[in-house]
């Protein structure tokens, strides 16, 4: 695995959860609408339990748990890239990894704030990686054995 793939994994977990979220939401939001239904009249089976405010509370639960879990390895895998991270010499280097996968900054942004052309930055990345590799040789061997101190990666 390269250190890019293994940065990357962050915003990945990140989006995900995200999403997951957003999902949440929208379960909620039609649990709302259901509230509305009147129940004095015909009812119509469509869940497996019968009740459709039961079921969409347990999907509520089971969506809320899993965004649960994906935070706790989100925090885990922030807390190994900061570690990671910490090992290398060069301290601009250490912070434009930083920006760019814990934070999230584009290369533009990146840039600006440091003070580099887009070109430079895109260069200091590129070494900026090499060097983070090069400190964390492990991951090289986290590949061939295929997980990540058994943390399933996304």
């Amino acid at each position: 695995m390269t250190g890019k793939e293994f940065l990357s994994e962050y915003g990945k977990l990140k989006s995900c959860i995200r999403s997951k979220k957003e999902q949440l939401l929208e379960l909620q939001s039609s649990m709302e609408s259901l509230r509305a239904i009147r129940y004095d009249k015909d009812r119509v089976q469509s869940s497996p339990s019968g009740d459709p405010m039961l079921d969409g509370m347990i999907k509520i639960e089971e969506k809320s748990n899993s965004i649960a879990k994906d935070i706790m390895k989100l925090t885990d895998l922030g807390d190994d890239i900061i570690n990671r991270l910490s090992r290398m010499k060069s301290p601009a280097f250490l912070d434009l990894l930083t920006r760019r996968y814990i934070r999230g900054e584009s290369f533009e942004q990146i840039a600006v704030e440091m003070g580099y052309s887009y070109k430079t930055t895109l260069n200091y990345h590129g070494d900026a990686l090499l060097e983070f590799e090069d400190v964390n040789e492990d991951l090289k061997l986290m590949e061939k054995i295929g997980n990540f101190g058994n943390r399933k990666m996304v």
